[in-house]
């Protein structure tokens, strides 16, 4: 097993100690997903870290180790050891509708410059890493990457989708990068008591009252809150002008869900084929009959 991960870690600045603030109790961690509210997440707890003087991580792929120092941790895959998940911490843990994982996916990978989404160096030979493939896959087995690698077919994962008409082109979608992000929400140890579980979904819809539920979770002081929640508001799709919205590359709809404009019979039968109730398991369907 390859044991890469990518951390970036948000140095203090000088002036910092002018706005310091009680640090957590104890570490706080966010898991998210791609196309699941991650930029969302890093935007606005870089700011409030910037503003309380706390140090915050955010890792890529599989986590394996943290730095001695930290305080707010955004885990982007949600990928983590058994030890790190038995630290003393508060947790948060975000998932979407599976289908509008798909969709988001398919639309932004369709477009977006992402080093490993456009990436044509396709030889298995080697010490393979990011970009040649994505950091979710940088710790797969060498023959988990071999398999990936074969199923691009000489083509960029982006060239793929384009090469696709739409359904084929979805379906690639649905059994690549997005259905990697599915398997692993349907993976995930929903009994954590340690772990406030929300929708990505509720978090858009109701925004401010879903924030303000996260850092009363998070035990954050009253005053901390309030801040907080200022500084989480800056990403509100809801307050963002038609020319914010159109210079956000990850925003391709404000409408919270589009699944059903996208989803035809034939998407239906492959996403039950590969991913079974997960509808149900997930709390987004009382069974498969959508």
């Amino acid at each position: 097993m390859r044991t890469n991960m990518r951390t970036k870690i948000q140095k203090l600045r000088p002036w910092q100690h002018l706005f310091h603030s009680r640090r957590p109790k104890g570490p706080l961690f966010f898991f998210c997903y791609h196309k699941c509210g991650t930029v969302l997440l890093s935007k606005t707890l870089r700011r409030i870290c910037d503003r309380f003087g706390w140090r915050f991580v955010q890792t890529y792929g599989r986590c394996e180790s943290l730095p001695s120092k930290y305080d707010v941790v955004l885990f982007s895959h949600s990928e983590t050891t058994p030890e790190i998940m038995r630290k003393m911490y508060k947790g948060i843990h975000v998932i979407r509708d599976p289908r509008d994982v798909i969709v988001s996916g398919y639309l932004y990978h369709s477009r977006c410059n992402e080093p490993w989404c456009i990436n044509t160096d396709l030889e298995p030979s080697g010490e393979v890493d990011f970009p040649k493939v994505p950091f979710i896959k940088s710790t797969a087995t060498r023959e988990e990457i071999e398999s990936y690698l074969k199923f691009l077919s000489n083509k960029s994962y982006q060239e793929n989708l384009k090469a696709r008409d739409f359904d084929e082109g979805f379906i690639f979608e649905m059994e690549g990068y997005s259905g990697w992000t599915i398997k692993s929400m349907a993976e995930w140890d929903y009994t954590n008591a340690d772990v406030l579980e929300l929708k990505f979904e509720d978090m858009l819809a109701n925004y401010d009252q879903t924030f303000s539920d996260i850092f009363d979770w998070l035990d954050l002081t009253q005053k901390q809150q309030t801040i907080a929640l200022e500084l989480a508001s800056l990403e509100d799709y809801s307050k963002m002008s038609n020319e914010q919205k159109k210079a956000n590359p990850h925003i391709s709809s404000t409408r919270i869900s589009k699944w059903a404009g996208y989803f035809k019979d034939v998407h239906k039968e492959k996403f039950q084929e590969l991913f079974g109730t997960v509808l149900v398991k997930l709390g987004y369907e009382k069974d498969n009959n959508w």
